[in-house]
């Protein structure tokens, strides 16, 4: 996977994301301690396998996971389904996992996970501060990195 890094910002981002005509998957490290998958657009049954497949080649148990899904304008249920196969993944093997969720993901979440066994957070700072890490310069103003990443050069 190719990786490039900003060290003065404290993240990496992954060179290979996903993009169909209905959806982007990109990945963000920040201070190698935490991974956030963002994703934009719609999660429906035509991306849901490959958010899953996308997801799992960037999680490892060395770092929390942050699934940024506050660009999602829409959330399905086979989409519901890929994101509760990612969290249980990352559970089952004790990796700390939290959402960012959309009005889209939040409506889903009140119907399919009624017991909020699914974390969440409304923002990447929140979720630095509750793991105790110290916030990457850019965690005020953090975006889900759709386009290409703008690194200061």
């Amino acid at each position: 996977m190719c990786v490039e890094s900003d060290p003065r910002r404290g993240i990496s981002f992954s060179l290979v994301p996903y993009a169909s005509s209905t959806g982007r998957f990109t990945t963000q490290w920040h201070r190698d301690q935490v991974v956030a998958i963002a994703a934009c657009g719609d999660l429906d049954a035509t991306n849901a396998g490959c958010f899953v497949e996308y997801a799992l080649r960037h999680i490892d148990e060395k770092h929390a996971l942050v699934l940024d899904l506050r660009k999602l304008e829409f959330l399905g249920t086979e989409g519901f389904l890929a994101l509760k196969t990612v969290w249980s993944y990352a559970h089952q093997r004790a990796i700390d996992c939290t959402v960012l969720p959309s009005a889209a993901v939040d409506r889903l979440l009140e119907i399919g996970d009624p017991e909020c066994t699914v974390s969440t957070a409304d923002s990447l700072r929140e979720v630095l501060n509750r793991l105790a890490l110290p916030p990457t310069s850019n965690s005020d103003n953090y975006e889900s990195a759709m386009g290409p990443p703008r690194l200061a050069g």
